[in-house]
């Protein structure tokens, strides 16, 4: 595989993370039915590596962010997620 014309001779570490990405991640730069958009996909190394990351990052989110929050904070956050997910759901995205 030739190396992304994004990258120069500066690039080595991106480079690296670049080709790590790869083994993580089955990438499409475009959606086969229309041509737009990029369809991504873990593959199985991918999988494994979020599951070994989701405990540490679930205790990172709620230290920095959940248990700052007050319950009417979670509660209003609650309610504007839901919002914006319905308004893409109406709208015939997919978010959930």
């Amino acid at each position: 595989m030739d190396e992304p014309r994004w990258l120069d001779e500066r690039g080595a570490r991106a480079w690296r993370g670049y080709r790590q990405m790869r083994r993580l991640l089955d990438l499409r730069l475009a959606r086969e039915s229309d041509g737009r958009g990029a369809v991504v996909t873990l593959t199985a190394q991918g999988r494994l590596a979020v599951e070994a990351a989701a405990p540490g990052h679930v205790a990172a989110v709620r230290r920095h962010l959940i248990d700052l929050l007050t319950a009417d904070e979670i509660a209003a956050t609650d309610a504007l997620t839901r919002r914006v997910g319905d308004h893409l759901t109406d709208e015939g995205r997919s978010v959930r």
